[in-house]
């Protein structure tokens, strides 16, 4: 949901590092210094093409053109509030409306080459014009169209050219906001819809008119207008605005500062910070890369300090930010699709979500903890720290979150809950600035409406071209035949099935940001697994946690380039340093696969027994993978720790009882193995 131009990147690393050194200074906490400024030019144009990659290029507004776009973000905020308070009236009309809007933002501020950086050429306005008469058409005349849907009658000359015209203008702006791939595969599925007939009989249909693919797109519940857009202009918009508010509150360093105060005289406690601090802003950021950047600037300079490797750092950080995007309780806006896709609350969702989010965050947490321990590393010297009881001072910074929690858990609608939320940082800002966190009050909540919906609309565009993808499948009966086929490659194979969607779902992801890979894989993919047995919660949350992953697996793995930016470290040393990071995330998808309780789903008891297995096996693999648990293990060690991770994985009574027998014995003799080797280190020599 973040998004940072190049020289907003460098302004907003600044205002971080200034407003951590002023709350200090307020606090009376003078000792902590933040890492060096990002001045160095090749780490900012790595971190840079990073972002780039996963959130577009950004044009360089000024004068009347940035007046302009930020009036309009303004106004599309105001509107969103407005519905949340006031309803809506008619569901088609609000998504073209939010559309209406959010088109001429896009064109804007993002520009169709690097050449048209500091410029807007003359075609971009022209773009913009007919982009606004083009869904005006639709906002102007959706009653009309609702009853023309009624009455089945034939498309008119005005709604063929409104519809062939917003379609090739979203196709454009999904190339400008997410790169080149989503149009091309979109554009590929609306080549399927008319070729139909000349393919071979496993993948081909009857053939669709020009006429039913226009409706499709632009008169159904499939299409552009789908209910996924009604999700990201209802729900995803009022959290996003929340995620600016509490940016603009402090509420991002608060977390920060908290982290780093709890753990940062542990041994690697930067590394400890990172993983917390991370967790914590990935919730509400749901950008990967936005999240490397916003708190690895602190935290990967401070690991490197400490005595991590760089590309250790990076790792810690890219690794720990991706994982955001499953936290509860706010998901990025995944989480709010999915209840859409499923029919349930969200909280349900978030509730399903956290068991396996926090077994990700737990081996990651143990993973750095050992390390540091096999190098012999310290935290950071208390007199550097920030003291935790001048941090706590500033706890209210947490209502908002804590409002939307209770607001969810209270039964409240997400839209409710943002709402309320919303309303508790308003105050909180104002707080904020009575006590010098803030600067003016107004002008911040201008820029937090501002920003919220320049962070918004290149989600409303990519799940506007994802309508297609959508429509397609649902109109000739695509995902039914990709159903077949996987069921056919994996041999009515459960283990094979989740391998193939496993590596598809990576493939998929390595292209595309987390939404458009989870939408795609979501569209082709979950109604293979749900038909070979898997509940459709449980498919869900399978594809989801390899659309996220793709975001660390190399070749590409934006978030791991991020931070090697920022680490200067090889970028593919960091990606691959990542996935052995990373490694409970790639299975813990498996396990929820075979043992549901992890989601919630079961009796109490089922999921307290499950849960606690599971937390040993991933803790006894994360031992494994870092080779070192008091002393340094050797081969036939680590192969032991590793079959107790699978045993307490299992899920079976006699293989959890041998797991934690072997994971018990084997903590017990390493213990044992230390002392022993302390003791003839002590020893004179001979």
């Amino acid at each position: 949901m973040a998004c940072l131009s190049i020289r907003a990147l460098k302004n907003s690393t600044r205002k971080q590092q200034n407003n951590l050194l002023t709350n200090r200074e307020g606090s009376g906490d003078r000792r902590f210094l933040a890492p060096p400024f990002l001045d160095d030019e090749a780490t900012m144009d790595n971190v840079t093409k990073a972002l780039e990659k996963e959130e577009g290029m950004k044009r360089s507004l000024n004068g009347l053109a940035l007046n302009v776009m930020n009036g309009i973000a303004i106004v599309l905020a105001l509107y969103t509030l407005h519905t949340a308070i006031f309803g809506m009236t008619d569901a088609m009309r609000f998504r073209s409306i939010h559309l209406l809007l959010a088109l001429p933002i896009v064109l804007l501020l993002y520009p169709a080459a690097r050449r048209y950086r500091q410029s807007i050429p003359l075609f971009d306005y022209l773009l913009v014009a007919v982009s606004v008469l083009c869904i005006g058409y639709f906002v102007l005349f959706s009653d009309d169209l609702n009853n023309r849907i009624v009455f089945v009658t034939p498309l008119t000359t005005v709604q063929y050219l409104a519809g062939i015209g917003l379609t090739l203008i979203i196709l454009e702006a999904t190339r400008r906001v997410v790169g080149l791939v989503l149009s091309l595969i979109s554009i590929l599925f609306i080549v399927y819809a008319f070729s139909g007939p000349f393919l071979p009989e496993a993948i081909g249909h009857s053939g669709f008119s020009l006429s039913d693919v226009v409706e499709q797109f632009t008169m159904s519940s499939e299409g552009i207008f789908g209910s996924v857009l009604g999700v990201i202009a209802t729900y995803v918009a009022m959290f996003v605005l929340l995620a600016a508010f509490l940016d603009i509150s402090g509420t991002g360093q608060f977390f920060i500062d908290l982290a780093i105060a709890m753990t940062g005289k542990t041994r690697g406690g930067p590394a400890k910070a990172a993983v917390i601090g991370s967790g914590l802003m990935g919730s509400i950021s749901g950008s990967a890369v936005a999240n490397v950047v916003t708190t690895g600037t602190f935290t990967i300079p401070l690991m490197k300090r400490t005595g991590y490797k760089a590309e250790f750092a990076g790792a810690v950080e890219s690794v720990a930010s991706t994982g955001g995007q499953l936290m509860p309780p706010i998901m990025s806006s995944t989480g709010f699709i999915m209840a859409d896709f499923l029919g349930i609350p969200y909280i349900k969702v978030a509730f399903a979500a956290f068991i396996p989010a926090m077994m990700y965050y737990i081996a990651l947490y143990v993973m750095v903890d050992a390390e540091a321990s096999r190098l012999g590393l310290k935290g950071i010297s208390k007199e550097d720290l920030p003291r935790l009881a001048e941090v706590i001072k500033r706890w209210f910074l947490s209502i908002p979150l804590v409002a939307v929690v209770y607001a969810l858990v209270a039964g409240y609608s997400p839209m409710t809950a943002g709402l309320y939320a919303w309303y508790a940082t308003i105050a909180l800002i104002v707080l904020a600035q009575l006590k010098g966190i803030t600067p003016n009050l107004i002008k911040g909540i201008l820029n937090a409406l501002s920003s919220g919906m320049k962070n918004l609309v290149p989600v409303s565009i990519t799940v506007a071209c994802a309508g297609f993808i959508i429509g397609v499948i649902t109109l000739t009966g695509f995902g039914l035949k990709i159903t077949g086929l996987l069921i056919y490659l994996s041999g009515g194979y459960l283990p094979a099935a989740l391998i193939l969607t496993m590596l598809a779902c990576i493939v998929i992801g390595m292209g595309l940001p987390t939404l458009p890979a989870y939408l795609v894989s979501v569209a082709l993919i979950v109604p293979a697994l749900a038909a070979l047995g898997l509940q459709p919660v449980v498919a869900h949350f399978f594809v989801l946690y390899f659309a996220v992953i793709s975001c660390i697996t190399p070749p590409v793995a934006i978030a791991a380039y991020a931070a090697g930016g920022i680490a200067k470290a090889n970028p593919m040393d960091v990606g691959w340093q990542s996935v052995r990071l990373a490694f409970a995330g790639y299975l813990v998808p498996f396990i929820f696969a075979y043992q549901p309780q992890l989601l919630l789903i079961g009796t109490p008891i089922e999921i307290i027994n499950v849960t606690i297995t599971c937390l040993g096996g991933v803790t006894a693999l994360a031992w494994a993978t870092i080779g070192f648990l008091n002393t340094k293990m050797n081969i036939p060690e680590r192969l032991l720790f590793l079959l107790s991770a699978f045993l307490l994985i299992d899920g079976g009574l006699a293989t959890d009882i041998a797991g934690l027998v072997i994971l018990v014995g084997m903590y017990i003799y390493l213990k044992t193995k230390q002392r022993r080797i302390a003791v003839r280190g002590a020893l004179p020599e001979k």
